[in-house]
């Protein structure tokens, strides 16, 4: 986004600008924060942890529509072919 951006060229950064953020608006906001974020990184192949209480952790329907928000948004996933 910044080289195209730097080299005078706005509308593939544009793009990319609001393809990231529907990614923070969608799928990160759709339960609490941290339990979406620990199971986005579990699906990228990352150590996050458990989520310690009070919060939850993601449900399966929840990662389910996580990975839908993510693969939508361009994000390659391990082991799902998205």
């Amino acid at each position: 986004m910044i080289d195209v951006f730097g080299a005078g060229d706005v509308a593939p950064g544009q793009a990319d600008s609001l393809r990231i953020s529907s990614l923070c608006t969608t799928g990160r906001f759709r339960n609490q924060g941290a339990g979406h974020d620990k199971a986005a990184l579990d699906l990228l192949g990352q150590p996050g942890g458990a989520v310690r209480a009070p919060l939850l952790a993601a449900t399966d329907a929840e990662r389910h529509q996580l990975t839908l928000d993510l693969t939508a948004g361009g994000v390659k996933l391990p082991g799902t072919g998205a």
